[in-house]
């Protein structure tokens, strides 16, 4: 009787659906209409926290006024940057997402994935954009991508990405919130 009981509670866990991570900072992001912008759900080439960046960049992208007044304004760094509110960087979020209007969403893409995944394994601790890699110039992509060398949870990647310490033009924030 036990063991069934532990069949079907598995078997139910097993079939529910992700929760949405930004549900953490506000209910408001537990609306079944946020399910849209979970685009990368069925890509079977990426783990779990790979997909959820891409459920929170999309959510960001599409509702960028939300995302500022649930998260921007209540995120902080984890201990890396203890005083991430007091830097340029921080502050210049606000007012560029007070003015962003929503864009379209963003599609996983295999062939980008396996790039960023290869750059960052061959190079764990270089933070850089050269395109060369100990294989030599990776001609399959070109393209660039964003990688996080932290450890985070998927909103501190998006956060992290979009606050872009030490970056003065703010390619990072740039990327991921251009609508091309």
């Amino acid at each position: 009787m036990k063991i069934t009981k532990l069949l079907i509670a598995l078997l139910i866990s097993a079939n529910c659906y992700s929760q949405n991570p930004l549900s953490l900072w506000d209910a408001v992001w537990d609306n079944p209409a946020f399910e849209t912008c979970n685009t990368a759900k069925d890509a079977n080439y990426m783990n779990q926290r790979e997909k959820d960046v891409i459920w929170v960049l999309n959510c960001m992208r599409l509702h960028p006024s939300l995302f500022l007044k649930t998260v921007i304004l209540y995120w902080d760094y984890p201990p890396r940057y203890t005083n991430v509110r007091e830097r340029e960087e921080y502050k210049s979020l606000i007012p560029y997402f007070k003015n962003l209007e929503p864009i379209g969403m963003v599609y996983p893409d295999s062939l980008i994935h396996m790039s960023a995944r290869t750059r960052a394994e061959e190079y764990p601790s270089h933070r850089g954009h050269n395109r060369t890699t100990q294989r030599g110039i990776d001609n399959k992509c070109n393209c660039s991508e964003s990688i996080s060398y932290n450890s985070f949870e998927s909103i501190d990647i998006v956060m992290d990405l979009l606050v872009d310490i030490n970056n003065p033009n703010y390619g990072h924030r740039r990327m991921l919130t251009d609508s091309d």
